[in-house]
């Protein structure tokens, strides 16, 4: 096996920039085995291929999105079947922590750090056919215009970063499954929340009755009550940043029943939707 080398961001990347576009057509013109000194991350669009990273394997299929963290070692291998077309997005240490700073105290990074594995998730539908449409744009500005090609950049990594990357934290037990707290950060997102537990199940990959003894055993809750927290949360986000009636908030919550939805949230906060958006008024009122 060649001996890994590492790429330097000073030989591709402006630093007034503090990015690097590449449209990848096929693996093997690749680097071989390899690190760096900066960070990446890449789309795959077409194609398949094996991501041999830190000894172990990802599976890289279309929709597949990786971030590969400062001395990973990888390297890509083909599959036999298609080429692999990717998009990679190479950007500096000081592009990842002004994110990591900005997003200090809301979301956590040590996770996505200190992993083993860089984190690689699969999109689909308008996610992939969105995410693809930002980073062609980021490509199209001039490299003349370097502040505003900088400026993008950073704004395209704080949205990686929330929305895909590095998702609201779940507290986590020393003893509870790394899938478990995965999962459970993941069904934050609102398209899987307001699905409730039906996405649960798919996002898991595990039987109902095996989800149903994991949570109980790390979690000390059903999945449905887990899923019933979520959208109460939700719920009254939307009863404090808007003005949609308590019906329609329901009802973008998951919710089916007002009965149902007025006794969980009773429960929840102690008092009505109704009394706790007059509550959060007078409070807002008062700033």
């Amino acid at each position: 096996m060649n001996a890994c080398r590492t790429i330097c961001a000073a030989k591709i990347i402006d630093p007034e920039i503090e990015g690097h576009y590449a449209f990848i057509t096929s693996w093997r013109t690749t680097a071989g085995i390899h690190n760096h000194d900066f960070y990446e991350l890449f789309l795959v669009v077409g194609g398949s291929a094996r991501h041999l990273v830190n000894g172990q394997v990802q599976n890289l299929t279309a929709g597949s999105l990786v971030m590969i963290r400062p001395a990973d070692v990888h390297y890509y291998q083909g599959t036999g079947a298609e080429h692999l077309n990717f998009i990679n997005l190479a950007f500096t240490r000081q592009a990842a922590e002004s994110c990591f700073n900005y997003l200090d105290g809301c979301l956590s990074h040590e996770t996505l750090l200190q992993a083993p594995l860089p984190p690689h998730i699969c999109l689909t539908g308008p996610d992939l056919q969105n995410l693809t449409c930002r980073l062609q744009n980021w490509n199209t500005i001039p490299l003349t215009a370097k502040p505003a090609k900088r400026a993008e950049l950073r704004a395209l990594l704080a949205e990686l970063f929330t929305r895909y990357l590095m998702p609201w934290p779940v507290k986590e037990q020393s003893c509870r499954p790394r899938w478990l707290t995965q999962l459970m950060a993941e069904m934050n997102r609102r398209e899987h929340l307001t699905v409730g537990l039906p996405a649960l199940l798919a996002l898991s990959g595990k039987s109902h009755e095996h989800l149903c003894r994991e949570f109980r055993r790390h979690a000390g809750m059903t999945p449905t009550a887990f899923v019933c927290g979520l959208r109460l949360e939700y719920a009254a986000n939307l009863l404090v940043n808007s003005n949609w009636s308590v019906l329609d908030i329901l009802l973008d919550s998951g919710f089916e029943n007002i009965s149902h939805f007025n006794h969980c949230f009773r429960r929840r906060f102690g008092c009505s939707p109704r009394a706790f958006r007059q509550k959060k008024d007078f409070f807002q009122d008062k700033i």
